[in-house]
């Protein structure tokens, strides 16, 4: 998921659902893409951790004026319906931090108290 935010609203916008991108397309050409379209602030919400461990795409991420939020590890190993409620209960938690935070990584754990913690 990626979402791009100004003061007053964010307009979220799906990989799949951005004509630019394909299955194929790897991450770092939409993670470029998105850096230099002159939105003013992308933040990315992904499940793949492997772009923070990968040295290039890290790199390329680094590079950016990309915010990442990577969802850790258990968010991939339940079901959609507890994905969902759990979600929406620390959206609020992500949009501020996106908002107000200076670091630009941030882990978005699904434990008990859905923390948001830079990386």
């Amino acid at each position: 998921m990626v979402c791009a935010i100004d003061e007053k609203r964010f307009k979220i916008v799906h990989h799949d659902e951005d004509g630019r991108f394909s299955e194929t397309t790897t991450d770092i050409e939409w993670m470029q893409a998105i850096a230099n379209d002159g939105t003013p602030i992308w933040i990315v919400i992904s499940g793949d951790g492997y772009i923070l461990r990968n040295k290039v795409e890290r790199q390329v991420l680094d590079e950016t004026k990309l915010v990442f939020f990577c969802l850790d590890g258990p968010w991939q190993e339940m079901p959609i319906h507890e994905q969902a409620w759990k979600f929406m209960k620390v959206w609020p938690k992500i949009t501020e931090t996106a908002k107000t935070s200076k670091h630009k990584r941030f882990r978005v754990r699904a434990g008990a108290s859905l923390a948001v913690e830079d990386i």
